[in-house]
């Protein structure tokens, strides 16, 4: 089962259980990404809503559906596209149930495949999670075919927006021993124990930073926690490795002036206690190239996650 495998079969199982769900989106009777793979000729054009390219429209028409009382899928096929519809997203979907006295819902959930897609540039390589979480938006972070499945249901059955962000480069990642389990506490998952330094992960640096250790013989080094939930509260586990590495580490594929990753080791440091030493490894700050080589200088990869485990154990 793959991470796309999965999340189709969790969006074919909810539009099943719920007659009041519908789809928006590009491209989605041909399912370009393989989310809607199947939704079309199952459910009809009535409810798989194929929409011209006005992201803007759709995404402020989910909203509409929404309060209409409909269950909406928003299928983004670039991450890039939350920018045109943020307005719509952040300033209406998000606002209006507070502006309404909590007394209506919006169950939208927006579908975001996320991260640099090799050699396709600027345009088609951001990870955007940052702004959506400053502005309240509850997001996960996909990195398995487990986790997509779970996290699929559970925001579909959320009254509230939702973000799954999905890695391009995990699309077709396989999971051998796949459980569809459709609940989960989404807290942070302990991948590996290790007294050198406490390291945070999400998405496809869960892998890098696993396949790394491996690959330079750093097993049994890192109390290495991985992220689905990137709104998390619960740091319990997070705080007690660090209390006792007094090292802690994060590796996310996202800007780090003023994104996520800063946010996230501020939070863990005003929780601290004691003399902690705070790292992370980011994207370089610059547009994602177009060339594959120069590319690699800007995201996290490999070659650079290698570099920084290295430096994290001196």
């Amino acid at each position: 089962m793959t991470v796309i495998d999965a999340i189709n079969l969790a969006l074919h199982e909810c539009f099943l259980k719920d007659q009041r769900s519908i789809y928006f989106g590009e491209d989605v009777e041909a399912a370009l990404r393989g989310f809607s793979k199947g939704l079309m000729e199952k459910f009809g054009e009535n409810r798989i809503r194929e929409c011209p390219i006005s992201e803007a429209a759709f995404i402020g028409a989910a909203t509409g559906a929404a309060l209409k009382g409909m269950n909406v899928v928003v299928d983004l096929q670039i991450s890039s596209l939350v920018y045109v519809g943020f307005d719509q997203i952040s300033n209406q979907a998000l606002k209006l149930p507070f502006m309404m006295g909590s007394k209506i819902d919006i169950p939208v959930t927006y579908l975001i495949p996320c991260g640099s897609r090799r050699a396709l540039a600027g345009q088609h390589s951001d990870n955007p999670y940052g702004p959506l979480l400053n502005m309240g938006m509850d997001s996960y972070m996909v990195s398995n075919a487990d986790n997509a499945y779970a996290i699929t249901h559970h925001c579909f059955y959320t009254k509230h927006p939702t973000a799954i962000f999905v890695p391009v480069h995990l699309f077709g990642a396989k999971s051998e021993s796949f459980s569809p389990e459709t609940t989960g506490d989404f807290h942070p998952t302990r991948i590996s124990s290790g007294d050198c330094a406490t390291l945070i992960t999400n998405g496809t640096t869960e892998s890098y930073v696993r396949d790394s250790t491996l690959r330079n013989h750093l097993e049994g080094f890192f109390d290495h926690y991985n992220l689905t939930h990137l709104n998390t509260a619960c740091l319990d586990q997070i705080l007690s490795s660090v209390e006792r590495t007094k090292k802690c580490a994060i590796v996310d594929d996202s800007y780090g002036e003023s994104g996520f990753s800063n946010s996230l080791l501020g939070k863990i440091a005003s929780q601290s206690n004691g003399s902690v030493k705070f790292m992370s490894l980011n994207r370089t700050h610059h547009v994602v190239p177009f060339s594959r080589r120069l590319e690699e200088q800007v995201v996290v990869q490999d070659k650079r996650v290698d570099a920084f485990l290295k430096r994290l154990i001196l």
